[in-house]
């Protein structure tokens, strides 16, 4: 069975983040989220989204821009030429293909950054050095509901088949330990 898509077909990977899962982390991360945040992949926005409900200002941005996107997102951002940090926190839903460099990149910049990603990203000798950097990891209990890719015509699935977890790394943490909290979006 074909599980991955060519890279030609998955394009930029814009998958919606569900808004179950930003809610999750904020209810279990609220305390250490400052006031200002920075979504350096907002997509259409629904990241974004979720956390201004909490009162909270975004600066979002995005290298593309998307049809549908929600007003206020700065677009044609590439985020690896930010040379100065728009925030002290990024949360954002990072094209896999590019998470180490995302990471490694908001570190330099001594940003915070949370990032919802495969559990498996645990695993991988090739970020040793970011994995060094996870202050924290909210796994996610059970599946989320599936975030089907922009453009995906072919049948739609309620749950992805894929365990996932937001994983936040901090520029001046270091450790071989990981602070892992299972979450329920359920209760979100």
């Amino acid at each position: 069975m074909k599980r991955l898509h060519h890279l030609k077909d998955r394009k930029d990977d814009l998958y919606e983040t569900h808004p179950v899962a930003t809610r999750t982390f904020l209810k279990h991360h609220a305390d250490k989220i400052p006031d200002t945040i920075w979504e350096c992949c907002a997509g259409r926005g629904a990241i974004v989204r979720e956390i201004r409900q909490t009162g909270r200002t975004v600066i979002a941005t995005d290298l593309n821009d998307h049809d549908g996107a929600d007003e206020g997102i700065e677009t044609a951002i590439d985020f690896f030429f930010e040379l100065q940090p728009r925030a002290s926190m990024i949360i954002t839903n990072p094209p896999y293909k590019l998470a180490n460099d995302f990471i490694r990149h908001a570190l330099n910049l001594n940003c915070s950054f949370a990032g919802l990603m495969p559990l498996t990203y645990l695993s991988g000798a090739n970020r040793s050095d970011i994995l060094r950097r996870c202050s924290a990891c909210y796994a996610f209990i059970e599946r989320l509901p599936m975030m089907h890719r922009e453009g995906w015509t072919g049948k739609k699935i309620e749950s992805s088949a894929v365990s996932f977890a937001w994983f936040v790394f901090e520029p001046d943490f270091e450790s071989d330990t990981i602070n892992l909290k299972r979450v329920s979006w359920r209760n979100a």
